[in-house]
């Protein structure tokens, strides 16, 4: 009987000692939970490449843009940011004013948009319930991380308060990028993936070739898609300036992807794909309809 409490013992011990990450040098993890209207995460992480593994426990959909804030910014000023874009949207959708008027008070307030929008990626959109994972490299600095889809009353989730400083410390973990199995490429045009893959868990690199001239660069999101899903009506549903544009519930269901980083930069994205059809798909001004299908065998 003793050897046996002995054997079980180291047993636990070897069990304990095992690490998420498959490499020990790999990324750090930051578990993010989202719900109406907030992150629980922690307050400061370290430097370098980091996984941020998000769980949607809210009844909406969530993601978790990570913003740098520049020298001398605040976060007050990023909130006040989103107040002003909640008022563009209020009038818009009381057809007060039109999508042009839209991008013209955005130029006037912001101004004009260019290909130098330095977003810091993060888990992309994600449905009710599901968890997402997305791996992004951070230098030390103050970030913030929002989300900015509606809720069904159309207010901006960042509005109601799911905004959040994020501190990055220079205590750098020495972390390395994850292992790729598959690499996405994101142009401005287009979205260069494989038509078909295999069942089971990727690691996706995402190449972020071009950044076109806006407000949002190129980024890439995961859907489900069922017989009558069509991706119109999903494209101009992730058209945060479209009437109803980001308003919960979404049409599809998301299982996660990254937000843009710079150009000439790279992100991850992990995932396990069961059988079916799918798409990646940006989150652009409807008119560019940036989708690309694919099939899980």
């Amino acid at each position: 009987m003793r050897n046996i409490i002995i054997s079980l013992s180291i047993f636990i011990l070897l069990l304990s000692g095992c690490s998420n990450n498959t490499d020990k040098n790999g990324p750090n993890i930051v578990e993010i939970v989202a719900k109406e209207y907030a992150f629980e995460s922690p307050e400061k992480i370290p430097a370098g490449w980091t996984r941020f593994r998000m769980v949607n426990e809210g009844n909406e959909e969530h993601f978790m843009l990570i913003n740098p804030l520049s020298e001398g910014i605040s976060i007050d000023a990023i909130r006040e940011g989103g107040r002003f874009i909640q008022g563009l949207h209020n009038q818009y959708d009381k057809d007060l004013i039109t999508k042009e008027d839209i991008y013209d008070s955005l130029s006037t307030a912001f101004g004009k948009p260019n290909s130098e929008v330095n977003y810091n990626g993060g888990p992309g959109f994600v449905s009710m319930g599901h968890t997402t994972e997305a791996t992004t490299y951070l230098e030390p600095g103050r970030y913030v991380i929002e989300c900015y889809i509606r809720a069904p009353n159309g207010v901006q989730h960042n509005v109601l308060g799911m905004m959040k400083l994020l501190e990055v410390t220079d205590n750098d973990t020495s972390s390395e990028a994850p292992d790729a199995d598959e690499t996405i490429v994101l142009n401005n045009n287009n979205i260069i993936a494989e038509d078909s893959l295999e069942k089971g868990n990727y690691t996706f690199a995402i190449d972020f070739k071009e950044h076109p001239e806006g407000y949002i660069g190129n980024d890439i999101h995961l859907v489900q898609l069922n017989g009558d899903t069509e991706l119109d009506t999903v494209a101009k549903w992730m058209d945060v300036f479209e009437k109803d544009g980001l308003v919960s519930p979404a049409p599809v269901k998301f299982l996660g992807g990254t937000h843009e980083r710079p150009k000439g930069e790279t992100a991850y994205f992990t995932v396990d794909l069961a059988p079916g059809e799918y798409a990646w798909i940006s989150e652009l001004d409807f008119s560019d309809r940036k989708w690309k299908k694919f099939t899980v065998k």
